[in-house]
């Protein structure tokens, strides 16, 4: 059997809990103030946030002076930084005070502003309440180079997007609720 090495796994989380996201603003979206809405961040260059966990070097192409350097940061194409990312990630949402999944370590919550997370890869899936999607943006951006994909939302006001594309999947507000291509 294949043995698996933890040190260059990342776990990536079910459709479910796609799912799961998109039920929770279409269930609670009129319940809260201003309704819940799904917003989309993703990290730029998610591996480099990471710091290296072993000693690895590179050689530098000639147009930055050749030679060899020693990674200080992850960097995409090696094996662990997956791994790495993910554990960053995790320790950026835990210290805003999100609870991590047991069943799923992808899945986070924010009991205090009721904020549901998805994290797959280097993006970032969340619902909650306008203000409180403001607020984990502002928080998460503080540690973390962010691009705000979009924010779709059930009602007309407020500059919500009417479709959203994540997880290769676009979501699009209807009469019905919300629906998947």
């Amino acid at each position: 059997a294949a043995r698996r090495d933890d040190a260059f796994f990342a776990a990536t989380p079910p459709l479910e809990a796609l799912r799961l996201l998109i039920s929770d603003m279409t269930s609670r979206g009129g319940q809260d103030r201003g309704g819940v809405r799904l917003m989309i961040l993703d990290a730029k260059k998610a591996h480099l946030h990471a710091a290296a966990a072993r000693e690895l070097y590179i050689q530098l192409p000639p147009e930055a002076g050749g030679g060899y350097a020693r990674l200080r940061r992850a960097l995409y194409g090696t094996r662990d930084a997956p791994t790495l990312w993910e554990a960053y990630a995790a320790s950026q949402l835990q210290t805003l005070g999100f609870s991590r999944g047991k069943s799923n370590a992808c899945v986070y919550w924010h009991a205090k502003r009721r904020l549901r997370c998805l994290v797959h890869g280097d993006d970032f899936i969340v619902t909650g309440a306008r203000q409180h999607l403001e607020w984990f943006h502002r928080s998460l951006e503080r540690t973390i180079l962010l691009k705000r994909v979009g924010v779709l939302g059930l009602d007309r006001a407020g500059g919500d997007a009417g479709e959203i594309r994540v997880l290769n999947r676009v979501l699009r507000k209807d009469s019905c609720g919300v629906r998947s291509d």
